[in-house]
C-alpha cells in the first residue's frame, strides 16, 4: 500500500473507541509502517499532517490534542409519534 486512504485512517482512529492523542496515533502509524504492517512507511511528521488534514476536512475532531471520529450532523432522529 503506497498511501493510506482517508477511510483507513478514520477507521484506525475509530478502533480506539475513545479520544486518542494525535501524537500517539502518529507514532503508532509510523511504527506500524516501519515494522512492515499494512501501512505506508512514513515519518511521524507526515502522519501528523495527514491526521490534521482530516481534522480540517471535518472527518476527525481534535479536542485538547485528542482525536475522535467526527459525528455526522446529517442524521436526525425522528419523533416516535411523527406522521
Amino acid at each position: 500500500m503506497s498511501t493510506a486512504t482517508e477511510t483507513e485512517l478514520i477507521e484506525f482512529i475509530r478502533s480506539y473507541r475513545a479520544p486518542f492523542p494525535i501524537n500517539m496515533a502518529a507514532t503508532e502509524l509510523h511504527h506500524l509502517g516501519n515494522l512492515g504492517a499494512d501501512w505506508p512507511k512514513a515519518s511521524f511528521e507526515h502522519w501528523v499532517r495527514e491526521l490534521e488534514q482530516l481534522v480540517g476536512k471535518g472527518l476527525l475532531d481534535l479536542t485538547n490534542g485528542c482525536l475522535t471520529v467526527a459525528r455526522s450532523e446529517s442524521l436526525q432522529q425522528q419523533s416516535l409519534f411523527e406522521l
